[in-house]
């Protein structure tokens, strides 16, 4: 014990503390040791002054039990001891012979207090050296990861340089003359096919009513579904025709709305012939376009640098993932574990 009292309340740094814990092993083994030694020989002591008892062939008297429970014991181990204890001075209770064995197996009480403090203290100094390992194991992988975490944040500094000066080029090539023309001229071809396709759609949409009764996979159908689509390729105009007959049919049948009856006679030839030209032309501006653009030295090079933008930002996300794997878990628990554990052998954790 004077070993424990001689560090009582000692400062300690988590750097010295295994030097200490190793010192405070190797004499609590130097004091187990003896503390067996002595309890084994007050042991063989008892077994010597029971077999005395043992007279006469009386095997099965308390103090031949008592014999034969000590000599098939598992000698030395604190837990085994103080079960047989309890059970030995419980017998004790209803026997002849139970005074004087009671007082021979009161005698190995005190050394057997002595073992199973002994051993409790290893226990402990033997859980303290586990968490110290842990904590060393802890503290490797995060000075690993600080070394590694330096290097993503140096790769990630180059990295968004990089996409700067790439997103920099970008806009510069977005504000020249040339890129400014070619926007400017889609859009305006945009915009005029966008009002031709939504001339078309006011033409047709009063009659979709009528073109729902029209058969699956014939012309007025297609017009149902999508008149701008279907005009496009109707460059005879045989949607006047069908339609005229669709609605003559289903006058047959009864009268027809009068909005149906105005929206058929709406699809005339004046009207939608120079819609379907119209169309067509825009279409073919937009192609030429589009060939011109594709063409364009610094639309090419706006592709490019785009592809490597997007290269660098891939490499940026993963270095990035890659930091926030970096993170050690647990190294405060096993911290707090520490100066709980330490705290009884008399150090505090500084």
């Amino acid at each position: 014990m004077a070993i424990w009292q001689r560090l009582f309340k000692k400062r300690v740094s988590q750097e010295e503390l295994p030097l200490h814990i190793a010192e405070l092993r190797s004499g609590e083994a130097r004091a187990a040791d003896e503390a067996r030694q002595e309890f084994l020989q007050d042991v063989a002591r008892a077994k010597s002054e029971l077999a005395e008892m043992v007279t006469g062939g009386a095997q099965h008297s308390l103090a031949g039990m008592v014999l034969g429970r000590l000599s098939g014991i598992e000698l030395g181990n604190g837990t085994d001891m103080s079960a047989f204890m309890r059970e030995m001075l419980e017998l004790c209770e209803h026997s002849a012979q139970g005074p004087r064995v009671r007082r021979i197996v009161l005698r190995l009480e005190p050394k057997l207090a002595v073992l199973r403090e002994s051993e409790e203290r290893a226990a402990v100094l033997e859980e303290v050296t586990r968490a110290l390992e842990q904590k060393r194991q802890v503290e490797a992988v995060r000075k690993a990861g600080e070394a590694r975490r330096a290097e993503i944040d140096a790769m990630l500094a180059e990295v968004t340089v990089q996409i700067e000066d790439l997103l920099a080029r970008k806009a510069e090539l977005q504000e020249s003359e040339a890129y400014v023309r070619l926007r400017d001229e889609a859009r305006r071809v945009s915009g005029v096919r966008e009002r031709i396709e939504a001339e078309i759609r006011a033409v047709f949409g009063p009659a979709r009513e009528l073109f729902l009764r029209a058969k699956e996979g014939s012309v007025l159908a297609k017009y149902r579904d999508n008149p701008v689509a279907a005009l496009a390729s109707d460059f005879s105009l045989r949607v006047i025709k069908e339609a005229q007959e669709l609605a003559a049919s289903a006058r047959a049948d009864g009268p027809l709305d009068a909005r149906l009856l105005a929206a058929v006679a709406g699809l005339r030839e004046d009207v939608l012939g120079p819609l379907v030209h119209r169309y067509a032309a825009v279409r073919r501006v937009q192609k030429q376009l589009r060939e011109e653009i594709l063409q364009s030295e610094i639309v090419r090079e706006l592709d490019v640098l785009m592809g490597n933008v997007r290269e660098r930002e891939g490499v940026r996300d993963r270095l990035v993932a890659e930091r926030e794997k970096l993170a050690v878990q647990g190294e405060r628990e096993i911290d707090e574990r520490l100066r709980a554990l330490v705290r009884p052998l008399g150090f505090v954790l500084v």
